[in-house]
Protein backbone atom coordinates (compact mmCIF):
# COMPACT_ATOMS: atom_id res chain seq x y z
CA UNK A 1 0.00 0.00 0.00
CA UNK A 2 2.55 2.67 0.74
CA UNK A 3 4.45 1.90 -1.67
CA UNK A 4 1.78 2.55 -4.46
CA UNK A 5 0.46 5.55 -2.65
CA UNK A 6 4.18 6.55 -2.87
CA UNK A 7 4.25 5.89 -6.79
CA UNK A 8 0.53 7.99 -7.56
CA UNK A 9 0.35 10.30 -4.42
CA UNK A 10 1.67 13.43 -4.10
CA UNK A 11 4.29 13.05 -0.80
CA UNK A 12 1.49 14.89 1.64
CA UNK A 13 -0.71 11.85 0.44
CA UNK A 14 1.54 8.94 0.80
CA UNK A 15 2.64 10.11 4.55
CA UNK A 16 -0.98 10.85 5.49
CA UNK A 17 -1.49 6.86 3.88
CA UNK A 18 1.50 6.04 6.03
CA UNK A 19 0.47 6.98 9.39
CA UNK A 20 -2.97 5.96 8.72
CA UNK A 21 -1.73 2.63 8.03
CA UNK A 22 0.62 2.11 10.79
CA UNK A 23 -2.26 3.80 13.59
CA UNK A 24 -4.49 0.83 12.05
CA UNK A 25 -1.90 -1.29 12.57
CA UNK A 26 -1.46 -0.36 16.05
CA UNK A 27 -5.04 -0.09 17.24
CA UNK A 28 -5.76 -3.64 15.93
CA UNK A 29 -2.51 -5.03 17.57
CA UNK A 30 -3.32 -3.07 21.48
CA UNK A 31 -7.64 -4.36 20.91
CA UNK A 32 -6.26 -8.28 20.19
CA UNK A 33 -3.19 -8.00 23.30
CA UNK A 34 -6.10 -6.43 25.69
CA UNK A 35 -8.53 -9.22 24.59
CA UNK A 36 -5.46 -11.86 25.03
CA UNK A 37 -4.23 -10.71 28.21
CA UNK A 38 -7.91 -10.66 29.92
CA UNK A 39 -9.15 -14.34 28.48
CA UNK A 40 -5.43 -15.64 30.03
CA UNK A 41 -6.20 -13.91 33.28
CA UNK A 42 -9.54 -15.50 33.16
CA UNK A 43 -8.14 -18.93 32.11
CA UNK A 44 -5.82 -18.58 35.27
CA UNK A 45 -8.80 -18.34 37.53
CA UNK A 46 -10.61 -21.00 35.72
CA UNK A 47 -7.66 -23.39 36.49
CA UNK A 48 -5.33 -22.08 39.12
CA UNK A 49 -8.77 -20.18 40.29
CA UNK A 50 -5.69 -16.78 41.14
CA UNK A 51 -4.69 -14.53 39.30
CA UNK A 52 -2.65 -11.36 40.15
CA UNK A 53 -1.96 -7.16 38.26
CA UNK A 54 -0.05 -4.15 39.27
CA UNK A 55 -2.65 -1.98 39.73
CA UNK A 56 -2.20 1.65 37.64
CA UNK A 57 -5.65 2.74 38.19
CA UNK A 58 -7.94 2.30 40.39
CA UNK A 59 -11.89 1.52 38.57
CA UNK A 60 -15.01 3.36 40.16
CA UNK A 61 -16.55 0.05 41.05
CA UNK A 62 -12.94 -1.42 42.57
CA UNK A 63 -11.03 -1.02 45.76
CA UNK A 64 -7.51 -2.83 45.04
CA UNK A 65 -4.33 -2.26 46.71
CA UNK A 66 -1.37 -1.34 44.45
CA UNK A 67 -0.48 -5.03 44.00
CA UNK A 68 -3.61 -7.44 44.29
CA UNK A 69 -4.52 -11.16 43.54
CA UNK A 70 -8.10 -12.04 42.65
CA UNK A 71 -9.29 -15.70 43.02
CA UNK A 72 -12.96 -14.57 41.73
CA UNK A 73 -14.29 -12.36 39.03
CA UNK A 74 -15.53 -9.16 41.03
CA UNK A 75 -18.77 -8.32 38.69
CA UNK A 76 -18.70 -11.88 37.79
CA UNK A 77 -18.96 -10.37 33.61
CA UNK A 78 -17.17 -12.50 31.04
CA UNK A 79 -17.11 -9.48 28.39
CA UNK A 80 -14.56 -7.48 30.74
CA UNK A 81 -11.42 -7.94 32.47
CA UNK A 82 -11.30 -9.78 35.59
CA UNK A 83 -10.45 -7.22 37.68
CA UNK A 84 -13.10 -4.96 36.49
CA UNK A 85 -14.11 -3.24 33.61
CA UNK A 86 -12.74 0.43 34.92
CA UNK A 87 -9.79 -0.74 36.71
CA UNK A 88 -6.37 -0.28 34.36
CA UNK A 89 -4.30 -3.10 35.12
CA UNK A 90 -0.79 -4.60 34.18
CA UNK A 91 -1.84 -8.33 35.27
CA UNK A 92 0.00 -12.00 34.87
CA UNK A 93 -2.01 -12.68 32.09
CA UNK A 94 -0.86 -9.73 30.03
CA UNK A 95 3.02 -10.62 31.14
CA UNK A 96 2.27 -14.63 30.20
CA UNK A 97 0.83 -13.08 26.57
CA UNK A 98 3.97 -10.98 26.53
CA UNK A 99 6.21 -13.88 27.38
CA UNK A 100 4.58 -15.95 24.29
CA UNK A 101 4.25 -13.49 21.55
CA UNK A 102 7.64 -11.62 21.73
CA UNK A 103 9.76 -14.41 20.86
CA UNK A 104 7.71 -14.93 17.98
CA UNK A 105 6.98 -11.76 16.68
CA UNK A 106 10.83 -11.77 16.29
CA UNK A 107 10.49 -14.59 14.47
CA UNK A 108 9.62 -14.95 10.27
CA UNK A 109 6.40 -15.76 9.48
CA UNK A 110 7.89 -19.46 7.97
CA UNK A 111 9.72 -19.62 11.33
CA UNK A 112 6.91 -19.84 13.38
CA UNK A 113 4.88 -21.99 10.95
CA UNK A 114 4.87 -24.85 13.49
CA UNK A 115 3.14 -22.62 16.18
CA UNK A 116 0.81 -21.30 13.61
CA UNK A 117 -0.65 -24.72 12.60
CA UNK A 118 -1.01 -25.79 15.77
CA UNK A 119 -2.71 -22.89 16.89
CA UNK A 120 -5.40 -24.05 13.94
CA UNK A 121 -5.65 -27.50 14.80
CA UNK A 122 -6.43 -26.36 18.64
CA UNK A 123 -9.16 -23.76 17.70
CA UNK A 124 -10.57 -25.76 15.29
CA UNK A 125 -10.81 -28.78 17.89
CA UNK A 126 -12.59 -26.21 20.37
CA UNK A 127 -15.06 -25.33 18.11
CA UNK A 128 -15.80 -29.14 17.20
CA UNK A 129 -16.14 -29.56 20.56
CA UNK A 130 -18.57 -26.55 21.49
CA UNK A 131 -20.64 -27.65 18.33
CA UNK A 132 -21.07 -30.93 20.01
CA UNK A 133 -21.97 -29.52 23.57
CA UNK A 134 -24.49 -27.13 22.10
CA UNK A 135 -25.88 -30.20 20.04
CA UNK A 136 -25.92 -32.25 23.33
CA UNK A 137 -27.89 -29.33 25.17
CA UNK A 138 -30.65 -28.61 21.62
CA UNK A 139 -30.77 -26.60 19.21
CA UNK A 140 -33.66 -24.64 18.37
CA UNK A 141 -33.72 -21.96 15.54
CA UNK A 142 -36.53 -19.68 17.10
CA UNK A 143 -33.45 -18.67 18.89
CA UNK A 144 -31.83 -16.81 15.90
CA UNK A 145 -34.78 -14.42 14.24
CA UNK A 146 -34.35 -13.50 10.47
CA UNK A 147 -33.51 -9.82 11.79
CA UNK A 148 -32.19 -8.57 14.70
CA UNK A 149 -33.56 -5.39 16.50
CA UNK A 150 -30.66 -4.21 18.12
CA UNK A 151 -28.88 -3.15 14.83
CA UNK A 152 -24.91 -3.83 14.01
CA UNK A 153 -23.62 -2.21 16.82
CA UNK A 154 -22.20 -5.26 18.31
CA UNK A 155 -21.73 -7.20 15.35
CA UNK A 156 -20.14 -5.04 13.38
CA UNK A 157 -16.11 -4.45 14.98
CA UNK A 158 -16.22 -8.11 15.59
CA UNK A 159 -16.61 -9.00 11.48
CA UNK A 160 -13.79 -5.75 11.09
CA UNK A 161 -11.60 -7.15 13.64
CA UNK A 162 -11.70 -10.69 12.66
CA UNK A 163 -10.88 -10.28 8.75
CA UNK A 164 -8.40 -7.64 9.72
CA UNK A 165 -5.68 -10.88 8.70
CA UNK A 166 -6.00 -8.86 5.18
CA UNK A 167 -3.49 -6.44 6.46
CA UNK A 168 -1.01 -9.35 6.85
CA UNK A 169 -0.93 -10.60 2.92
CA UNK A 170 1.63 -8.86 2.21
CA UNK A 171 4.11 -10.08 4.31
CA UNK A 172 2.78 -13.48 3.69
CA UNK A 173 3.54 -12.72 -0.14
CA UNK A 174 6.83 -12.26 0.56
CA UNK A 175 7.40 -15.29 2.42
CA UNK A 176 5.70 -17.33 -0.16
CA UNK A 177 7.45 -19.35 -2.42
CA UNK A 178 7.07 -17.99 -6.21
CA UNK A 179 5.05 -21.77 -7.53
CA UNK A 180 2.28 -20.85 -5.14
CA UNK A 181 -0.44 -19.34 -6.14
CA UNK A 182 -2.17 -15.99 -4.75
CA UNK A 183 -5.82 -16.35 -4.94
CA UNK A 184 -6.28 -19.48 -4.13
CA UNK A 185 -5.00 -20.28 -0.64
CA UNK A 186 -6.47 -16.71 0.10
CA UNK A 187 -9.72 -17.89 -0.79
CA UNK A 188 -9.40 -21.26 1.19
CA UNK A 189 -8.70 -19.42 4.89
CA UNK A 190 -11.35 -16.90 4.17
CA UNK A 191 -13.74 -19.90 4.18
CA UNK A 192 -12.29 -21.79 6.62
CA UNK A 193 -12.17 -18.77 8.72
CA UNK A 194 -15.48 -18.08 8.05
CA UNK A 195 -16.59 -21.46 9.12
CA UNK A 196 -14.74 -21.36 12.12
CA UNK A 197 -16.77 -17.84 12.87
CA UNK A 198 -20.16 -19.48 12.21
CA UNK A 199 -20.26 -23.02 13.48
CA UNK A 200 -19.76 -21.06 17.40
CA UNK A 201 -21.94 -18.20 16.38
CA UNK A 202 -24.68 -20.28 14.77
CA UNK A 203 -24.94 -23.43 17.66
CA UNK A 204 -24.04 -20.92 20.40
CA UNK A 205 -27.20 -19.21 18.89
CA UNK A 206 -29.51 -22.27 18.33
CA UNK A 207 -29.20 -23.32 21.71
Amino acid sequence: IAGITARLFPRWAYLATVWALVLSFMTANIASIVVSAQVMDSTLLATAHKTCALVVHQGSDTNFSTFTCISSDPDGSVTDSPFGASAYVISLGYFIVMAITIPLGILNLDDNIVVQVGGVVFLSACVVVWAVQFTAMGLDAAHIPAVNAGGLGTTLPGVLFNYGFVATIPSWLNEKKHAVPVPTPNLIAIVFATGLYLVPGLFGGFG
